[in-house]
């Protein structure tokens, strides 16, 4: 979905519903990218997970 479409509908993405801040989330999106790159594919929530940047409670309640 393009951009202004997720905007016209209201669709948010998910870093917007996770309670951690921007560092952690930029961190988070690049270590998940690293880890694509080595075949490995996991949710961004899971990473944010192992990263300790939120916890199993935040995310349950995010999405």
């Amino acid at each position: 979905m393009d951009p202004d479409r997720r905007k016209a509908q209201g669709v948010r993405r998910i870093g917007q519903y996770l309670p951690c801040d921007l560092k952690s989330l930029t961190r988070g999106l690049a270590f998940q990218k690293q880890m694509a790159a080595g075949g490995i594919r996991k949710p961004l929530g899971e990473v944010l997970l192992e990263c300790r940047a939120i916890s199993r409670e935040r995310l349950d309640e995010a999405v």
